[in-house]
This record gives structure tokens, C-alpha cells and sequence, in this order.
């Protein structure tokens, strides 16, 4: 006799043990890493005023500076947003970003957008 047995398993990350990945700004040749450190705050915006799903960043004075002078120096150029290796967001440079910039975060692959958001604690309303 041959008994079936289901097991469930749930594997929970912790801010606290997990490791959490680097953001990665590319243009063209150019990559730039900003780690953990960089970050100061992740925001998660469900419904921004038009109804878009966004992600809010702000860097600290010297990530800012170094996105700043990126940024800067690549305007209209094409520049890619990546986390843990996964394309959050790519766009062409219209103006110089800073310490503050938002990225929508509805193309996103759902699994991608979750891990970072468990990664770095931002809390979903």
C-alpha cells in the first residue's frame, strides 16, 4: 500500500540575511554599480496620478552625483536600468537625473520587481 504525502514549503526572504543586489545603469559601454549604500530610500507608488505603477529611488549626495555626471555626459543616448541582471527599465536620457527618479515599474517582470521590493524592505500598501 502506497501512501501519497504533500508537502508545501515557503521560502520567506529576510532583509536581514538575504543578500541584496546591486543596481547596474548602463549606457552603451559605460556601467555604472550603485550598491545597497547608494540608496537612501525605494518607494513603491501603485497608482500615481495617472494610474501608472512606479518606483521611486533616491541616492545619497555622492550616488547622486555620480548618476548626475552620467547622466549628464550620455544625454540622448539609451540608458538601462538593471537589477541582479534583470532589465528594470530603459530609456533614452532627456535630461540629467540626480539624487531623485522615479521608474515605471509596469513593464517590469512581476518576480524582478517583488525581489527588489523584499530586498531592500520597501513596504506595498
Amino acid at each position: 500500500m502506497f501512501r501519497v504525502v504533500s508537502v508545501l514549503a515557503v521560502l520567506v526572504a529576510s532583509p536581514a540575511i538575504a543578500s541584496v543586489g546591486d543596481l547596474t545603469f548602463k549606457v552603451e559601454e559605460k556601467v555604472e554599480v550603485y550598491s545597497r549604500t547608494c540608496f537612501e530610500s525605494i518607494g513603491y507608488v501603485d497608482k500615481d496620478e495617472v494610474g501608472n505603477e512606479n518606483l521611486d529611488f533616491n541616492l545619497n549626495a555622492e550616488c547622486g552625483k555620480r548618476l548626475a555626471e552620467l547622466t549628464r555626459a550620455n544625454i540622448g543616448k539609451r540608458l538601462s536600468v538593471y537589477y541582479e541582471g534583470n532589465k528594470l527599465s530603459s530609456a533614452n536620457i532627456v535630461s540629467v537625473l540626480r539624487n531623485s527618479f522615479r521608474l515605471s515599474s509596469n513593464e517590469m517582470p512581476r518576480v524582478v520587481l517583488l525581489q527588489l521590493l523584499n530586498d531592500y524592505g520597501v513596504k506595498q500598501e
